[in-house]
């Protein structure tokens, strides 16, 4: 079993407000990260701005797709 097969079965048994939690520990998580290593904040909007569509572009793209 690899590890994405893992992952998809443990996601399943997750509901609405478990994911919301899930996404509140990623959040607190990134914001940790930048408060340790302050270079992360160094780069230009745009760059966090690419990253934010390209990952809403792949979201949207699996959850609309046939």
């Amino acid at each position: 079993m690899s590890i994405f097969e893992w992952g998809n079965k443990k996601i399943q048994k997750m509901n609405f407000l478990s994911m919301g939690i899930f996404k509140i520990c990623l959040i607190s998580f990134s914001f940790m990260i930048a408060v340790l290593i302050p270079e992360v904040l160094l780069l230009e909007w745009y760059w966090y701005g690419l990253i934010f569509l390209v990952s809403y572009i792949y979201i949207l793209v699996v959850i609309f797709k046939k």
